[in-house]
This record gives structure tokens, C-alpha cells and sequence, in this order.
């Protein structure tokens, strides 16, 4: 698995970076859509401080995202600032992204294929979670995980 690290100054930034780390690491680019001709993952970015992650199984001629996730995963920086550093682990079969937000504080986003066999649809799957947000000096994190079944589909 690589290993790159580095720093980016907004999520557009980090998208880019993680990008191009990846094709440096044997996944293929193809519009917005990180693959590996088995796993496609997009990663967009609606605003300066979030990344907006869905799987799907391939890609059209225009690489938009085919049978994409009808929902989809959100890293967004709510505390803290750009820059940011991260840390990218980056498989043939799965993608891990850790980005250190405050001297204390992590989150990440990940994406990749289960090997699993027999699981309903493809097994491709997006992960992230958000920054802690505190409400009443009680700190609450949103995770979110998604699957892609192409039985959702048909």
C-alpha cells in the first residue's frame, strides 16, 4: 500500500492531490471518477470546506458515474482551517485519506471493494466522517457509510 502525505488548502485542493496520488498509484481518473476498472468512486467538491463521495460500477462515455449509490457520503471541516495536512494509504483495491484538521483533531474518508464473495451487488463502498461538532460541551460525530448494491437498480 503507498503511503503520500501533504498539504492542501481547500477541499478542491485535497481532491486534486488525492487525484493525483492515486493515478501515481496504479487508479485510473476519468472525468471526476477514481477507478480501478472494479471500484469507481467520484469525488466532487460543492464547497471549499466538503467532499462529496458516491460509488457506482462504471462509467459512461462521458465518465459520469453509472448505478451510482442513491446516497452518498460527506467529509465536510466544520472546526478548524485550511490548510490541512493529510495522510493518503493507497491500495490496489481500497483508498484510506486521514487529514489531521487541528493539532488534535482527525477525519477521513476512504473508499474501495469488498473481496468478500457473495455479497449482493458489487461490494464497492464510501466512507467519511465529518468534524465533531459540540453542542453543550458534548462533542458528536456524523459518520456515514454507504454501499453500493446494483440490485437497488434493476
Amino acid at each position: 500500500m503507498a503511503y503520500v502525505s501533504g498539504t492542501a488548502i481547500d477541499a478542491a485542493d485535497l481532491i486534486t492531490q488525492v487525484q493525483s496520488a492515486c493515478t501515481l498509484n496504479g487508479w485510473t481518473l476519468a472525468g471526476d471518477v477514481l477507478h480501478n476498472g472494479v471500484t469507481y468512486t467520484e469525488l466532487l467538491s460543492p464547497s471549499s470546506v466538503e467532499i462529496d463521495l458516491r460509488a457506482g460500477n462504471s462509467i459512461d462515455t462521458s465518465n459520469a458515474l453509472v448505478d451510482a449509490t442513491p446516497s452518498h457520503v460527506i467529509w465536510k471541516l466544520l472546526m478548524g482551517t485550511f490548510p490541512i495536512t493529510y495522510f493518503a494509504f493507497i491500495g490496489l483495491a481500497e483508498v484510506y485519506i486521514i487529514t489531521r484538521v487541528l493539532s488534535d483533531t482527525y477525519l477521513f474518508f476512504a473508499w474501495g471493494g469488498s473481496p468478500v464473495s457473495g455479497l449482493p451487488g458489487t461490494g464497492n463502498w464510501v466512507q467519511s466522517i465529518q468534524d465533531p461538532v459540540n453542542v453543550g460541551n458534548t462533542y458528536s460525530a456524523n459518520v456515514g457509510l454507504t454501499w453500493n448494491y446494483v440490485e437497488r437498480y434493476y
